[in-house]
């Protein structure tokens, strides 16, 4: 990637940062190495990770955080994939952790009810360890890529879920599974494709919501932002909806589809959707 694109943080941001950030520093090497790892969950002899990214010269109280959830179909992707975006929080001072789950593999019999039960017990962890960790358990943001996107709306939408989340940043995430997504659900079962479909599940109850949609994202189609972010202003839950222009599937991961203005852009309305709520 080029150099010298710098993130511009606007004086409407009322926390005290730094005027500008690389982008490219957050992915040099150095960066790229959590502060901490912490085993959240096991499962048989797997230990899964918390990959945190923690702020630096202060001291932990209360803190809001962010879970990260990396895409790949649930089938592949890997939490390193978030690392600079969990180093970009840590800057604004917020803890960010990138979460290792289990992945859809037939032949160790997990399926994405499984990806989905190992972020639910991420979130879990976070609240469980929060006095330990400095965290407010009632300010835990997820945000995911694709398929990680649809596991992160999930933790602000559905019933099943036991540790929702209290906000989710949605990066073209896959919505609605009943139809083109059926293939995913165990046995293609129509009333499980149906009850792990954020979009089927919005309520009043919902996570305030903030989607990030390429228009020329081809693999998932804009309007599964669009219809989830219709859906969730009838229910009255804040949503916010941000299409990108020219931006391809998965814009928001450096060293991938996009040119560093579309990462960044990405990055600015997240930064700016938590800092709206508080964050």
């Amino acid at each position: 990637m080029t150099r010298l694109l710098l993130i511009f943080l606007t004086a409407t941001l009322t926390r005290a940062i730094p005027a500008a950030i690389e982008l490219n520093s957050l992915t040099e090497a150095a960066e790229m190495v959590p502060d901490q790892t912490l085993v959240y969950k096991t499962v048989g002899e797997r230990e899964l990770r918390l990959h945190a990214f923690l702020p630096e010269n202060l001291e932990l109280t209360n803190s809001p955080s962010v879970l990260c959830i990396h895409g790949g179909g649930w089938r592949g992707g890997e939490p390193r994939q978030f690392f600079p975006h969990c180093r970009y929080f840590a800057t604004r001072g917020i803890p960010a952790f990138a979460v290792e789950y289990r992945l859809v593999d037939e032949s160790a019999g997990t399926t994405i009810l499984d990806c989905l039960a190992d972020c639910d017990d991420a979130v879990a962890y976070a609240r469980a360890h929060a006095m330990e960790l400095g965290l407010d358990p009632d300010r835990v943001a997820v945000m995911g890529d694709s398929a990680g996107g649809h596991l992160a709306a999930s933790l602000g939408t559905l019933p099943s879920v036991t540790n929702h989340a209290n906000a989710v940043i949605n990066c073209n995430g896959i919505m609605d599974l009943t139809d083109r997504w059926i293939g995913n659900v165990p046995d293609r079962d129509p009333v499980v494709a149906a009850a792990l479909s954020p979009l089927l599940n919005v309520s009043s109850n919902t996570a305030p919501m903030l989607h990030l949609h390429g228009l020329a994202d081809t693999v998932v189609f804009p309007i599964e932002a669009e219809n989830m972010h219709a859906a969730l202003t009838n229910s009255g839950v804040r949503s916010e909806l941000r299409l990108l222009a020219d931006a391809k599937h998965a814009f928001i991961l450096p060293g991938y589809t996009a040119p560093q203005e579309q990462i960044v852009e990405g990055l600015d309305a997240s930064d700016r959707f938590l800092e709206s709520l508080g964050y």
